[in-house]
């Protein structure tokens, strides 16, 4: 049944009117847009935009970002808080002869563990020198403090489980930011964990000597498993821990180098000579 004729014009006026108020409300909408876009550029300009929380990686090569970037920011924050400051005490503390001494010692420490992965690596000459090394520097070396390589003494080689694994064919892994410890892989983590069971002397040391021990590690570039602590962010190719000879491809992403004035990162490599790492 058709509608009266007097119901088509009231039809027509709302739908008339429908419209009139859709266009006269687009565009308040448009300013409001506008001035939160423009809140937006003010607040990231000042500093005080919300972090960008990632759900999802961004980079297919790096699966772990999340986890990696709030493991990141720890890190960063145990530096500024502790770390960095812990470190300054010790290095204005202890002269440069001691905390050379102090290195020697812990590189000899670690002398029995680069021994047995020469051997894993089929290299038994290298780690038959490893292991008379040991001998020397721990007897006429004053138990290490005092390195003979530089009298003639037998050379250094370092070797850990990482490259172990990864000449026996193992893959690296994604990339992995570890609390405290910073930039790794799996494989590295695995090698360094693996590391700790294989030296015989960390079974003759109380656990709280050894947790201080590899603290110091940590500080002390030189000592054969630092990681150091700089102020200068690695290039977009850096490797992971282990060197090129461990055969580590995996590359630091760009996230992970944030701006020297404001960041600490993790390198295998020296800082520069004008950077404000702390050398111990």
């Amino acid at each position: 049944m058709p509608r009266p004729i007097t119901q088509r014009p009231i039809t027509l006026l709302a739908l008339l009117l429908a419209t009139g108020l859709a266009a006269c409300a687009q565009p308040g909408r448009e300013a409001r847009l506008a001035s939160n876009s423009a809140s937006r550029i003010a607040s990231d300009a000042a500093g005080t935009a919300p972090p960008v929380v990632v759900q999802a990686p961004t980079d297919p090569s790096d699966p772990l970002e999340a986890s990696n970037r709030r493991v990141l920011d720890f890190n960063l924050r145990l530096d500024d808080a502790v770390l960095r400051p812990v470190a300054v005490v010790y290095r204005d503390s202890l002269g440069n002869w001691t905390r050379t001494r102090i290195r020697n010692l812990l590189a000899n420490l670690n002398e029995p563990t680069a021994a047995a992965n020469s051997l894993l690596q089929g290299r038994p000459q290298e780690a038959a020198t490893t292991a008379l090394r040991f001998v020397f520097n721990s007897t006429a070396g004053l138990g290490g403090m005092f390195d003979l390589e530089q009298f003639g003494g037998p050379p250094r080689a370092r070797r850990d489980f990482g490259e172990t694994l990864h000449v026996w064919g193992l893959p690296d892994g994604p990339y992995l930011m570890v609390p405290v410890l910073g930039p790794s892989n799996p494989r590295e983590l695995t090698g360094s964990i693996a590391d700790g069971f294989m030296n015989p002397i960390n079974y003759l040391i109380p656990v709280g000597a050894n947790l201080g021990r590899g603290a110091v590690e940590g500080w002390t570039p030189g000592s054969g498993t630092s990681r150091r602590w700089t102020r200068s962010a690695p290039a977009r190719s850096t490797s992971m821990p282990g060197s090129a000879a461990s055969g580590s491809s995996t590359a630091t992403p760009s996230w992970a180098a944030p701006p020297p004035a404001r960041s600490t990162c993790w390198t295998t490599r020296a800082p520069p000579r004008d950077s404000p790492w702390i050398p111990l």
